[in-house]
């Protein structure tokens, strides 16, 4: 390769490692959504948990809600839902959240992830059955 073809490759790369970086930086923001959800499925009952903002972050205020309906789509009310957070790579113990019914099978509470890292949140929900659900999160800094 000729010297003007080097110059060339040496401007092309810098442009090319900023393109991934803001890539990447749009992926971590989470890319036009603010609500991480998931899904658990068990006896007859469906819950979806969600978390806001997204994705979570460390030391502050997270809203988290559980959506629970039975298998039909009919709300489930009067349940009892509980939160259980814990970071499986640490020896510190688990948050529990507390979650109020605000009608239509929906529950609302707020947590707050201690640190960043890895960390498991354990769904609780009990009504006419019972369904547990283990859902891995990664929270920033």
């Amino acid at each position: 390769m000729n010297r003007a073809g080097m110059r060339r490759m040496t401007r092309a790369v810098p442009a090319a490692v900023a393109g991934l970086i803001a890539l990447a930086a749009l992926a971590a923001a989470g890319c036009g959504g603010s609500t991480v959800a998931m899904e658990a499925r068990q006896g007859g009952l469906v819950a979806r948990l969600e978390l806001e903002p997204a994705p979570p972050p460390a030391m502050q205020p997270v809203k988290m809600a559980v959506s629970l309906v039975r298998s039909d789509g009919s709300p489930v009310e009067r349940a009892r839902v509980a939160l259980r957070l814990r970071m499986p790579d640490m020896d510190h113990g688990a948050a529990a959240v507390t979650l109020e019914p605000r009608g239509r099978g929906r529950y609302e509470g707020t947590g707050t992830f201690e640190m960043a890292g890895a960390w498991e949140i354990t769904l609780s929900a009990s009504a006419e059955s019972d369904l547990v659900e283990r859902f891995r999160v990664v929270v920033k800094p």
